[in-house]
């Protein structure tokens, strides 16, 4: 048994080692405390990677886009308008050549300016080994070829005098690209409109460009090559040269921390977003969000979150306080794999459309947060993609004035029977015409519960009429890898998303072949020609009429039956922060953080709008439409050019606004400085809230040391004195 002389020194040694220990676990938590909940805006979303490279755009942290790197114009897809940011205003010049002019305030965070030269370069990388930025690029780089089309159109190809050309479309995956730069001064850059390329909207596309610092990324390039930027993940919190109001403070695989800058070179123009610090910060799960949500541990994410009506009187928000609750986008889309029999035969495919059980998946797969869509995929609830909606073409074909199909078992069975999928042994299942047995799958990704509900009720529905399926759930990874293998019979899958160029982003990526989206390799050539036809077309006049064409080949054809619309998730607390854009107060667009729009980094326009509760919100008049550019108008000015320069007498029509004729072409904004106050009412939470990021109070914290460091003295002091 050893002296027990030395115990009071050996035990003040532990008791000090235990308080280093701890002391260094809860640091971290003490310096996020310092930071006033109130000068935080935390988001709860996808898992950090530290990636901050736009190149890598769909690997990048939540705020990469927006928050450190601004686009030329920010993209409001409600009002189908451009407003101003980097880029000062644009110029239709001529049918051939556009001019962006660069604000003369603009510079880069190590105080350069930022040039054209900056936004042509990053184009040139862009097109010519990432293709993942906004820009002067689309789904449409094409040219002419001398393959003959030699195919034989029904009648109703042909829509008043529209006609399809002789020569086939190839779709040039490599070309570099629809608009080249010719001239350039440090404000400003003109661009050259190379016709043969037609697509109308690629001067709009352009102007989304995200443009990136040239003297920062060049020398590594000169040195590496452009492959170099593949690996690339900027996360060097002191070399990262950005553009936009935030700036890295800190990362890690849980959170990243973005810290106002308060010596930006757009506050005098813009002003600064009202929170200081933008925290993103990744949730285990869907339940987990909604959690934290409803607490006030975090004020965004657009995370799932079930029943959220229920959650209105803790002071959460959606888009509206009444069903679907949120703004609705493009359509959730069955896929069939139109390569696999009975799929391969069109009237099973219709068969399949009319025995879906529409309401169903609406209301209680999807929660009610959706509408039944169309079934010619076009979004009927914004003016400027209503207009391309043909309710006698829906009536003459399915029946139905606003396209929405009626589930009607009946009538899918006697379709099955047209096509000779018959029971033939009398064993309650269709057979194919051979004998051979049907069994059908739709895999869906395991966990997706929306998802996994829905495959479940069409199967039920399809066993009913004699087709025998079932809902298959599998790992998202081995998903994708079947459906990029062709390895499914059916899919449920997603689909672009809206902007000035729907629905024909969405036709474009789904009816071309080699596009995203084509997940059965359709391949028609009459449509090939007149998506293209279309997305050339130099009048909304002519547009419409072709979107009709094709809209009755693809009811002929269907590759795919939209199901309903995908909802823009937007969940926010009112405890900390008001102001937010809602159905009630439509200043921006909904904020989808990732998806598409974080592509263009528009959602980050909601942070300008945000004021601490207490405060009055102001709208930031920059945001308003009238102080930008409506889509509508750039095209007017582009295609009205361009039917001059191609010699053709068109009738211009615009959608949502009403434009003056063009004479010179010239389109011009110029943001204000004006303000417009308005008050929002909102609803308060009652109790204190905590969140993962700020953590326990410091005194919290020091109590529950201090009894941890005397428990452990106690223990160690009673096992010593053994």
């Amino acid at each position: 048994m050893g002296c027990s002389c030395n115990l009071p020194n050996r035990f003040m040694v532990l008791v000090i080692l235990a308080i280093v220990i701890l002391s260094s676990v809860t640091i971290p938590f003490l310096n996020a405390a310092e930071i006033p909940r109130e000068d935080k805006f935390i988001y709860a979303g996808p898992k950090p990677n530290g990636i901050f490279n736009p190149f890598l755009a769909w690997q990048t942290d939540v705020g990469t886009m927006g928050l450190l790197y601004m686009p030329l114009f920010y993209y409001n897809f409600r009002e189908n308008v451009l407003i101003p940011a980097i880029a000062e205003r644009v110029e239709i010049v001529n049918a051939t050549y556009m001019r962006v002019y660069i604000r003369q305030e603009a510079t880069w965070s190590d105080g350069q300016p930022i040039t054209a030269d900056d936004v042509i370069y990053t184009q040139e990388l862009n097109l010519n080994y990432f293709y993942s930025l906004p820009g002067c690029w689309g789904y449409n780089l094409v040219k002419e070829s001398d393959k003959v089309l030699g195919v034989k159109m029904p009648v109703y190809y042909s829509v008043q005098n529209i006609t399809v050309p002789k020569k086939y479309i190839d779709i040039v995956k490599n070309t570099p690209g629809f608009l080249r730069v010719v001239n350039a001064s440090d404000d400003s850059f003109t661009v050259e409109v190379n016709t043969t390329t037609i697509s109308v909207f690629q001067p709009i596309e352009c102007l989304l460009t995200i443009p990136l610092p040239k003297h920062v990324i060049k020398p590594m390039v000169d040195e590496g090559g452009p492959e170099v930027l593949s690996s690339w993940k900027n996360n060097d919190i002191d070399k990262m040269v950005t553009s936009g109001p935030y700036r890295v403070k800190s990362w890690d695989e849980n959170s990243v921390v973005y810290e106002r800058d308060d010596n930006w070179w757009g506050k005098d123009i813009f002003g600064l977003p009202n929170p200081k610090y933008f925290i993103l910060i990744n949730y285990r799960d869907n339940p987990t969000a909604a959690t934290m949500l409803q607490r006030a541990d975090i004020d965004y994410t657009s995370a799932f979150v079930p029943k959220v009506y229920e959650m209105f009187q803790y002071g959460v928000e959606a888009w509206s306080k009444k069903p679907p609750y949120y703004e609705l986008g493009t359509p959730i889309i069955l896929v069939f794999n139109i390569h696999r029999p009975p799929l391969d035969n069109p009237l099973v495919r219709k068969a399949i459309a009319y025995a879906i059980p529409y309401k169903d998946v609406v209301e209680k797969a999807y929660g009610n947060y959706s509408l039944q869509a169309n079934i010619a995929g076009i979004n009927d609830l914004y003016p400027y993609t209503r207009i391309y909606i043909n309710e006698t073409l829906f009536e003459e074909v399915w029946g139905v004035r606003d396209g929405k199909i009626i589930t009607d078992l009946d009538k899918a069975k006697e379709l099955l029977d047209q096509a000779g999928i018959i029971d033939v042994d009398n064993d309650g299942w269709r057979e194919l015409p051979d004998g051979s047995d049907i069994h059908l799958t739709i895999p869906v990704p395991s966990g997706w519960t929306d998802y996994m509900m829905m495959a479940e009720f069409i199967a039920n529905n399809l066993k009913k009429i004699g087709l025998y399926t079932e809902a298959v759930y599998k790992d998202y990874g081995l998903l994708m890898n079947d459906i990029s293998q062709r390895n499914y019979d059916m899919v449920l899958y997603w689909t672009t998303y809206l902007d000035y160029s729907y629905p024909l982003n969405l036709y474009s990526a789904s009816l071309m072949p080699g596009y995203w989206l084509n997940l059965n390799d359709y391949n028609n050539d009459v449509m090939t020609v007149l998506i293209q036809q279309a997305l050339s077309a130099t009048s909304l006049e002519e547009r419409i009429k072709l979107v009709s064409i094709i809209q009755r080949i693809f009811f002929d054809d269907l590759p795919w039956v939209p199901l309903l619309w995908n909802a823009y998730w937007y969940n926010h607390q009112t405890t900390y922060w008001i102001g937010w854009p809602t159905e009630d107060n439509p200043w921006w667009s909904p904020a989808e953080s990732y998806g598409p729009w974080a592509w263009f980094g528009s959602w980050t326009v909601i942070l300008w709008g945000l004021t601490k509760r207490g405060e009055t919100p102001t709208i930031p008049s920059w945001t308003k439409p009238e102080n930008g550019i409506k889509a509508d108008t750039i095209l007017q000015a582009y295609t009205t050019e361009l039917s001059r320069y191609l010699g053709k007498t068109v009738t211009i029509t615009t959608t949502t606004t009403t434009t003056t004729e063009m004479t010179t072409t010239t389109t011009t904004s110029q943001a204000t400085s004006t303000t417009t106050t308005t008050t929002t009412t909102t609803t308060t939470t009652t109790g204190e809230t905590t969140t993962p990021v700020e953590g326990l109070s410091p005194w919290v914290i020091g109590v529950i040391t201090a009894i941890i460091i005397v428990i452990i003295a106690v223990i160690i002091f009673k096992y010593m004195k053994k």
